[in-house]
């Protein structure tokens, strides 16, 4: 079964499947590397670019990435879903709004956040893949601070941040002031640019810009000069985070998003609002 915005295999010509000219040709740009780093950047380049034909071929990857709001007493909830299908042929991100209203296994019917605290990741995994009725088995819990550590060691995300964003909460130690315009997000900006929500839309238009974001994150790993540290934010990124994956795994998983994001595509549930026993909830469109 494919999710909204997976892809259908598509024909290639020649050797290499589709986008792998477009890294042949962003790491040759590391070719006059000066002496003595010239000969180690060429092996690096290759291994990278090898490590991105192994990560070509194989079935469908599918990681619920979580994004929770963890503080000390306090276990958190799922307060960003996203599932991410990596395939030989394409990426597709498929949002899953936090007020989802949905059957929690062994819980009832509740919003799809509450399942992380019910039952951690396991519990989140099985709501997913019951709800979309595709196996889901993957997933990578980040927490804020290994989200900044990333951006921070890619130089920051450029985007156009689409309007003012200000918001401030004590409880969370959260201030966003973020004013339009394009410009170089580090990683304690950026953490705000995604978790805004307190505009007309709150998390519809969050998702938005979360979407928005992690193409500019993807556009930014295919850079020169962060290809070659890309090993080093995966090492980053698995110490940073929680997940089943194996590390072999995870590089597949990093490498084929990073170069199939040329054919990206994103969608989001829809759903209706509605209020019931005094709850704001989210019912899904059939």
């Amino acid at each position: 079964m494919l999710l909204p915005g997976e892809l259908s295999p598509q024909p290639h010509v020649g050797g290499l499947p589709p986008n792998h000219s477009v890294l042949a040709s962003r790491l040759s740009r590391h070719q006059g590397a000066p002496h003595p780093r010239r000969k180690l950047a060429a092996l690096v380049a290759l291994a990278i670019l090898a490590l991105f034909l192994m990560a070509s071929f194989g079935p469908t990857m599918r990681v619920l990435i979580m994004g929770v709001d963890e503080r000390p007493g306090d276990k958190g909830r799922s307060d960003t879903l996203i599932l991410t299908s990596v395939s030989p042929w394409g990426l597709s991100l498929l949002s899953l709004p936090r007020d989802l209203r949905v059957s929690i296994p062994g819980r009832g019917l509740d919003k799809i956040n509450a399942a992380y605290p019910y039952g951690g990741p396991g519990l989140s995994l099985k709501t997913v893949s019951e709800f979309l009725r595709i196996p889901v088995t993957h997933y990578l819990k980040v927490n804020f601070g290994g989200f900044e550590r990333i951006i921070d060691q890619l130089g920051g995300i450029t985007l156009e941040v689409e309007k003012p964003l200000r918001y401030s909460d004590p409880y969370q130690n959260l201030k966003i002031d973020l004013k339009p315009g394009k410009q170089t997000l580090d990683g304690y900006h950026a953490l705000g640019y995604v978790r805004f929500r307190s505009d007309e839309l709150g998390d519809i238009n969050r998702m938005a810009r979360q979407q928005k974001f992690f193409r500019a994150l993807l556009q930014a790993a295919l850079e020169p000069r962060n290809l070659l540290k890309l090993p080093l934010v995966v090492s980053t990124l698995r110490a940073n985070t929680e997940t089943n994956l194996s590390l072999p795994s995870l590089l597949v998983f990093v490498f084929r998003a990073v170069e199939r994001q040329g054919n990206l595509k994103t969608a989001t549930i829809p759903g209706h609002p509605a209020t019931i026993n005094g709850i704001w909830y989210l019912i899904p469109d059939n």
